[in-house]
């Protein structure tokens, strides 16, 4: 049993990382979404199955059973943990360069900022950009000129 443990961490963990990895990504959606979403559906059958007919065998198969449900699960679960994360560091962010452009009346040349958010200053001197990536090769971006967040896709 504790073998079945270890092997779902390391699944759960796995699904956690991929979504950050531009070329799975593009791997997992053109080539294997097809299979991933066949073995969904085959694992959560064996699972209604053993659970309804067979509860003894369930132990055997339960590491395959739960494999493709929690990469699925890791993916979603870190792209969305990531993404409340990087905003709230963003918008601190935002509130800093703010207040540097109240006293000083510029947007510093560079900021430095830590944990994969980018700071970007435009052509105007008084404006800026922040960006961040939310998984799946989707970007999150503010301008002070908005003032708005948006969405910035692989194919935008």
């Amino acid at each position: 049993m504790k073998r079945h443990k270890l092997i779902a961490i390391f699944i759960f963990i796995l699904g956690m990382v991929i979504p950050f990895i531009d070329d799975l990504v593009l791997i997992e959606m053109f080539y294997l979404l097809v299979l991933l979403i066949i073995l969904f559906c085959a694992s959560t059958a064996l699972l209604i199955g053993y659970l309804i007919w067979d509860r003894s065998r369930l132990k055997e198969f339960f590491s395959f059973i739960l494999a493709i449900p929690l990469f699925i699960l890791g993916q979603f679960f870190s792209s969305m943990a990531v993404d409340k994360v990087q905003r709230a560091r963003s918008e601190q962010t935002i509130k800093e360069i703010e207040s540097i452009l109240a006293q000083t009346g510029q947007i510093p040349a560079d900021y430095p900022i830590k944990y994969g958010i980018k700071f970007s200053r435009l052509k105007s001197k008084n404006e800026f950009r922040l960006s961040y990536s939310k998984g799946f090769m989707v970007t999150m971006y503010y301008t002070s000129v908005d003032k708005k967040w948006r969405n910035n896709r692989w194919y935008d």
